[in-house]
C-alpha cells in the first residue's frame, strides 16, 4: 500500500505540481490550501508524511507543525518556504520549522530531484 502524504500550501500552482509529482511516484496524496484545513485532513487521514509551506494565511506552517507534533509525534514533516530575494527563507523560518520538528526543510523553488531525495532520506 502506498504511503499517504498530506501537502499543505496556499499556492495552488505549487500544491498541484507537488501533488502531481508525488502521485506519479505512486503515493496517495491529500491536499489542503490552509494550515487549518490541513490539520483537519491530518486528523482524518493520518498520513505518514506532511509537506507544509511555512508562510500561509489562517494557520501558518509553524503552527501546523506544532499541532501535528502534539497529535502524532512520529509523523514525518517536510517544511518549505520561498526565498525573500536574498537566498534566505523569510525570517529564517525554515530554521524554526526544524526546531519545531520538521525533519527536512526545502527552499522554494526546489526540483523534482530534491523532493525525491527528501522522500528517500525519510524512508517514505
Amino acid at each position: 500500500m502506498p504511503a499517504k502524504i498530506l501537502v499543505i500550501d496556499d499556492d495552488t500552482l505549487i500544491r498541484r505540481m507537488l501533488c502531481g509529482q508525488l502521485e506519479k511516484l505512486g503515493y496517495t496524496v491529500i491536499e489542503a490550501a490552509t494550515g487549518q484545513t490541513g490539520l483537519v485532513a491530518f486528523g482524518k487521514e493520518k498520513p505518514a508524511l506532511v509537506i507544509t509551506d511555512v508562510m500561509m494565511p489562517d494557520k501558518n506552517g509553524l503552527q501546523a507543525i506544532t499541532e501535528i507534533r502534539k497529535m502524532a509525534p512520529a509523523t514525518k514533516i517536510i517544511a518549505m518556504s520561498s526565498s525573500n530575494g536574498t537566498g534566505q527563507s523569510e525570517g529564517d523560518l525554515l530554521d524554526l520549522a526544524s526546531d519545531l520538528g520538521a525533519a527536512i526543510t526545502l527552499l522554494k523553488p526546489f526540483s523534482a530531484t530534491d523532493i525525491e531525495a527528501a522522500l528517500k532520506k525519510l524512508g517514505v
